[in-house]
């Protein structure tokens, strides 16, 4: 599923869609409802920003709000799904869904609690992309709970570029476990990875139909 290419290029960005997942939240936190998850192919870029195929979580290397309250989620909803809707995604509106997930609330405690995030467009948690924990906090965000993407069944399929052919580390929703400045992301080469939240690295949304 892609863009339109011309006015892709002409808006900076480099719009591919994958299906990464069905029915990966039902069942779970309260969704009854059948679904499709499409991910980004590639990381997206934002024509309005300097770093144009990436963005940061928080202003300062802080997970301590988690991804509830982050910088990057306040971005995802306020600039990038009014630029995509803007750019055509090719699907009525009226069928995506937001599906309850359960992400963390920071990275300081052993078991920090978890908020019920329901957004059209969001970024998967770790374990969402990977199927396991590596640096986010297994209790918060509990395997039971999770929706597992199926598409990600190896490291070359995390593989993420930008519209230059270039890999990008992204980001995931996880806060690192056991400190408060660091979110989990994925490598260049596709593992599990974390940075300072405060690094611009490349955004790799996700959306749910049905």
């Amino acid at each position: 599923m892609t863009s339109n290419p011309e006015l892709a290029s002409e808006h900076g960005y480099y719009m591919e869609w994958v299906i990464a997942g069905k029915n990966a939240w039902k069942g779970k936190n309260g969704n009854t409802f059948d679904h499709v998850a499409m991910h980004s192919r590639n990381v997206l870029g934002y024509s309005g920003e300097t770093n144009a195929d990436g963005h940061y979580m928080n202003a300062s290397n802080d997970n301590t709000t988690g991804y509830l309250n982050c910088k990057m989620r306040q971005y995802l909803l306020n600039n990038m799904l009014p630029a995509l809707k803007a750019l055509g995604i090719p699907f009525e509106e009226s069928w995506m869904k937001a599906p309850a997930r359960k992400v963390s609330k920071g990275g300081t405690a052993s078991d920090p609690g978890s908020d019920v995030i329901s957004d059209k467009l969001f970024l998967p948690t770790e374990y969402e992309m990977l199927g396991s924990h590596t640096y986010s906090n297994s209790n918060a965000e509990a395997a039971a709970d999770q929706g597992r993407l199926g598409y990600y069944n190896s490291n070359e399929r995390r593989i993420k570029y930008n519209k230059d052919n270039e890999v990008r580390i992204y980001w995931e929703a996880s806060p690192y476990s056991g400190n408060s400045t660091t979110f989990c992301s994925i490598s260049s080469s596709g593992s599990a990875y974390s940075n300072y939240a405060s690094y611009v690295r490349g955004i790799a949304p996700a959306f749910c139909v049905a």
